[in-house]
């Protein structure tokens, strides 16, 4: 997208625009990689749950956070939540797995 605001917007945010042709996917590495990772969580999710394929946008908010609450080894094992907000991950399989009366935060478990 080519327009004299998003020129604007990227200047002023510091943002180096970056021009790709369409459908080449080559120049853009790290989002194909991201894709491909989102392609075959949904794929092995789907069918493991025995879901319709229609049914994928249920698990866009899952698989984003396992994707971006997972420590990487090139963000020196933090999570890039934690790298881009500062916020610490966390792991959703705690949620589950705390005994009955551990604090959750805001909100206490009970029997």
């Amino acid at each position: 997208f080519l327009s004299e605001v998003m020129r604007s917007f990227a200047k002023k945010a510091g943002v180096e625009q970056h021009w790709t042709t369409a459908y080449i996917h080559y120049p853009n590495g790290t989002v194909e990689v991201v894709n491909k990772a989102l392609k075959s969580l949904f794929q092995a999710l789907i069918s493991e749950l025995r879901w319709n394929k229609e049914d994928w946008p249920w698990l866009l908010k899952a698989i984003e956070h396992a994707i971006n609450h997972r420590p990487k080894k090139r963000l020196g094992w933090k999570a890039p939540v934690t790298v881009h907000t500062g916020l610490k991950s966390d792991n959703p399989l705690e949620l589950i797995f705390k005994k009955p009366g551990e604090n959750l935060g805001n909100c206490q478990m009970t029997t």
